[in-house]
């Protein structure tokens, strides 16, 4: 596993949009972070969550609820859990990353509707994704290259499911494509392909969930830039299709 996420830094500094001439503008990952939501960050997204827009170089506290359970940074907003299965975000909302149904940017922590379902969230560049504790998938924000997998280039304001399925086990939005595990290891990714990111051996663009190859041992999956890396065996999607990274350790 070390090797698996010692290579997709590596790819994801190496195929940065800038570095291979792309359109598309560079963001910060996507990762998730500590189960506390303090942040230190240096612009004025208002990230840190704290109400203000002050550059923060040592933790503050986002609000004053004690009943965070998971929080995920994207890159330009932040969102978290509660214990209860309420979700929150915060930071800029130009594109409606927020996900509360408007396109202004929050200082403070903001409600993302009146579900209290939520399993998992991960933030990206532009949109953000969810997983209910249902097993259905929702995104929203960006939707330029089709990232929401809603079949459309829509810009979404508000959560909108992805297809009918509930059998989501995790989700990765990258800055402009997304890729997420089935509960049976099946790898499903969608959106930006002009490198072939998606892996579906093409450099189509996708509006909806593909499935990655025939695989359903997937464990992991990271979406970065331009190169989309996974825990079978640990593999990574480069220019047109699936590429073994070294040998497992």
């Amino acid at each position: 596993m070390g090797t698996l996420l010692a290579t997709i830094a590596a790819l994801a500094i190496v195929l940065a949009p800038a570095a291979v001439g792309l359109t598309e503008p560079p963001s910060d990952s996507a990762g998730r972070g500590s189960v506390v939501p303090e942040a230190r960050a240096a612009d004025v997204s208002g990230r840190p969550g704290d109400g203000t827009i002050a550059d923060r170089y040592d933790p503050m506290k986002a609000g004053e609820s004690k009943s965070w359970a998971g929080v995920s940074a994207g890159g330009s907003s932040m969102c978290g859990l509660r214990v209860s299965g309420a979700l929150w975000c915060w930071g800029y909302n130009y594109q409606g990353q927020l996900g509360d149904g408007t396109t202004t940017d929050r200082l403070s922590p903001v409600r993302v509707g009146g579900s209290s379902n939520w399993a998992d969230v991960s933030a990206g560049g532009g949109h953000t994704c969810g997983v209910r504790t249902s097993g259905a998938l929702w995104c929203w924000g960006d939707n330029r290259y089709g990232q929401l997998g809603d079949g459309t280039t829509t810009d979404r304001h508000a959560p909108v499911r992805v297809g009918g399925s509930t059998n989501w086990a995790s989700v990765t939005p990258g800055p402009s494509h997304t890729c997420a595990l089935r509960t049976g290891g099946a790898l499903w990714c969608w959106g930006w392909n002009h490198r072939g990111e998606v892996g579906d051996g093409t450099t189509t663009e996708r509006h909806a969930p593909v499935r990655v190859g025939g695989s359903a041992n997937w464990v992991i999956v990271s979406a970065s830039s331009d190169v989309t890396c996974g825990g079978a065996g640990e593999w990574c999607s480069v220019v047109l299709g699936l590429q073994r990274v070294g040998s497992v350790g």
